[in-house]
């Protein structure tokens, strides 16, 4: 489970914590109307509403996260290979295959990305937002990456996706 699915789950289950501890207090009240069906709607309520105002907030910073690309050229991934990639050793499906990989786990248009976007300025959480970040998630799938091939990480910094694309070439 990456970062951001578990924190998908404490959200949730601190909305239904929350329900639960409401729907338990209104129970606790002196009503003289049956309160079973009200309570179950009121439950329900409460979590729709908990689930449905994290996804708006996760679709905001997403959408902020993204206008940082908005107004760059879009490239093919071929081109993006020719630019960026032709002279090495990386072979241009393994660059493609690697590439789509990473552009999903950030959750950018891979046509947009470029080797050189930063984790600390293009790729940087957006600020005012606490959920963890895509970049937790990358971090999770390199690791993984390099634990199936017997790479040492070690002391290699990753401050780009060249970087991340770099290692993992080398892991495959």
């Amino acid at each position: 489970m990456n970062q951001s699915m578990k924190y998908q789950l404490v959200s949730f289950l601190g909305g239904l914590l929350g329900a639960f501890f409401a729907t338990y207090v209104f129970s606790q009240t002196k009503l003289s109307i049956n309160k079973q069906p009200f309570l179950f709607f009121f439950l329900l309520l409460n979590v729709l509403m908990g689930v449905s105002l994290f996804i708006w907030h996760e679709q905001g910073r997403l959408n902020k996260k993204r206008q940082r690309f908005e107004l760059r050229q879009s490239l093919s991934l071929e081109e993006i290979f020719y630019i960026y990639y032709l002279n090495s050793s990386i072979n241009e499906s393994q660059f493609i295959l690697i590439w789509n990989e990473i552009a999903d786990i950030l959750q950018l248009d891979p046509h947009k990305l470029r080797p050189d976007d930063s984790f600390k300025h293009e790729l940087a959480p957006v600020k005012g937002y606490i959920a963890e970040d895509e970049a937790t998630d990358l971090e999770e799938y390199l690791i993984e990456k390099c634990q199936e091939k017997g790479i040492k990480w070690g002391s290699k910094i990753i401050e780009t996706i060249d970087d991340c694309i770099k290692l993992i070439a080398m892991a495959e």
